[in-house]
């Protein structure tokens, strides 16, 4: 294993934990939609939630320790207390111990406070009562589904309807959701981005008023925009800058940074230090068809200049149409963890993870793409993850699996730690 802070940076190790299959419990034989979020004071420790499919569609979270290399697992617990729920996300709370801001799918967006209580293994839960975030359907997709807004207790989610992009603004406390921003009526603020995807955010972790935003937009180009946030309570708000093409220089039928995944596509977006980001979306036309086009770019608010790095390629192509979405996950330092399907092998979408370097000058560098988990029996398609936050860098994997040929609605739990090689 590689731990513990002063041994410098670990190497990828995809070798750091066995499969461990049947994480759903007992509760259900189908799953979909899982979803992972590391806590933030507590190093060895994760939350992930999945939605039943065996026909009632009940929202569960589950929470996974570790020590050493050896998970623990709490009972499943009912967190939505809803039928027909669909995709989810757990998302630990910065501001408060033991919280976890939970949102679902239910005839729009429904968000509780989960309260966890009592040690690995033996944990009991408590839930707020339901609130209702959005009447826009929620599907989180790459992102986190929820980003605070430093310690203000306020959390951006976003959005997109009509391919424009919008981001819900709510405030939440340690006993649960207390109040949506007004500015976006019953739905959410519109930031004038068109998108045929929710688009991935981020906020500076040195200053919680400033964020980024990721989107292909309708013209198949991949943009940013800077963002402001202000405000408190229901007057909160936020306004976005221009739009940035990501990858001007490359010429795509004529449209310069034309050429992307639109509506079968994806963007990521990680920040890698205040000002400094990482982004990544789905080429779907030459020069960069069926590849993972990674570009790392700086900030300065103070002019509202960009400075763009070169654009890089994964070291693997996506091989197929129809491969999985790729996920993307950091502790806003240079080491980035990438997860998700370079496209069927042997009808299966195996799942593939690879560390993503970032250097101070904004060139990448990438570790050899690894398939994780059973390499013949595994989809992407509902994979989620996030890391530790600690020098280990220790990532945790929970994918949907079909372990033993018959179920692919199982999951199963992969740990491993990105590193440079």
């Amino acid at each position: 294993m590689f731990l513990g802070a002063g041994k410098g940076i670990p190497q990828t190790n995809f070798d750091f934990h066995d499969q461990v299959h049947g994480v759903e419990g007992n509760v259900a034989t189908l799953v979909q939609n899982p979803r992972v979020s590391a806590d933030p004071f507590n190093e060895n420790r994760w939350a992930f939630t999945y939605t039943d499919d065996d026909g009632s569609k009940d929202g569960y979270i589950r929470i996974v320790t570790r020590n050493g290399t050896t998970l623990t697992f709490s009972d499943p617990y009912d967190a939505a207390d809803s039928s027909n729920v669909g995709q989810t996300a757990p998302v630990w709370d910065v501001n408060n111990e033991n919280k976890i801001l939970y949102l679902y799918n239910h005839s729009g967006t429904k968000g509780r406070v989960i309260t966890v209580s009592g040690s690995a293994g033996n944990e009991t839960f408590s839930r707020s009562s339901a609130f209702t975030v959005s009447n826009r359907g929620y599907n989180p997709f790459q992102g986190r589904g929820a980003y605070a807004l430093g310690t203000t207790g306020r959390w951006a989610i976003p959005y997109y309807s009509s391919n424009t992009a919008e981001i819900r603004i709510i405030t939440v406390s340690s006993s649960g959701i207390d109040s949506r921003d007004s500015a976006g009526g019953s739905n959410a603020i519109s930031v004038s981005q068109s998108t045929t995807n929710v688009p991935q955010i981020v906020i500076d972790p040195n200053d919680w008023t400033k964020g980024m935003l990721v989107a292909v937009n309708t013209s198949e180009r991949f943009c940013a925009r800077a963002l402001t946030f202000s405000g408190t309570g229901t007057s909160a708000t936020v306004t976005a800058g221009s739009e940035q093409l990501l990858t001007p220089n490359i010429s795509t039928y004529g449209n310069a940074g034309g050429g992307y995944w639109a509506s079968s596509g994806w963007q990521g977006l990680v920040s890698n230090g205040s000002g400094k980001y990482t982004a990544f979306a789905r080429g779907g036309d030459s020069p960069h068809d069926n590849r993972i086009v990674c570009v790392a770019f700086d900030y300065d608010p103070s002019n509202t200049t960009y400075t763009l790095g070169s654009a890089h390629y994964a070291t693997r192509n996506i091989t197929t149409s129809t491969a999985g979405r790729f996920y993307f996950a950091n502790n806003d330092g240079n080491l980035i963890a990438m997860v998700g399907s370079y496209g069927s092998v042997g009808g299966y979408d195996v799942t593939y993870a690879q560390t993503c370097e970032r250097a101070d000058n904004r060139n990448l560098t990438f570790s050899n793409a690894t398939a994780i988990g059973n390499e013949d029996h595994t989809w992407t398609a509902d994979t989620e993850f996030d890391i530790q936050t600690d020098d280990a860098q220790t990532c945790l994997v929970v994918v949907s699996d079909n372990s033993d040929g018959t179920n692919s609605g199982a999951l199963s739990a992969v740990m491993w730690q990105l590193g440079g090689e």
